[in-house]
């Protein structure tokens, strides 16, 4: 089959269309979440500690009087995992896009486990 240059200029457009379309559709759900959340930044993090930490309050961390949005655990797994996907970020030219496969299955065990002790909590 033969390709005419308009299929082809159709194709190159393409992919640009789809990704305005998805960036668009992520300003639309940032905008409502950001209408619809208390005020403040604190706010906005009380939002979002409320959909992953039980935020017990003998468990967490208080600045003052206030209580943080996560409890001392959930910020400990939250930060292992930023600063793992940091440390994969920062050392990928050096070793690759990718880890071994061993410890590739070593991580993803642990992240099962992970997903365990959540669903546990």
């Amino acid at each position: 089959m033969k390709i005419l240059p308009q299929d082809t200029e159709l194709e190159e457009r393409r992919p640009g269309l789809q990704r305005l379309l998805l960036i668009t559709v992520a300003i639309i759900v940032v905008s409502i979440w950001l209408l619809l959340t208390p005020g403040g930044l604190l706010g906005k993090a009380d939002a979002v500690g409320y959909a992953v930490c039980h935020r017990i309050d003998l468990r967490s961390f208080h600045l003052g009087t206030r209580t943080l949005p996560l409890c001392s655990r959930c910020t400990g797994m939250y930060l292992g995992a930023l600063f793992t996907m940091v440390a994969f970020v920062v050392c990928r030219g050096k070793a690759g896009i990718y880890p071994a496969k061993p410890i590739q299955y070593l991580l993803f065990g642990f992240a099962g486990l992970w997903v365990l002790d959540g669903l546990n909590s």
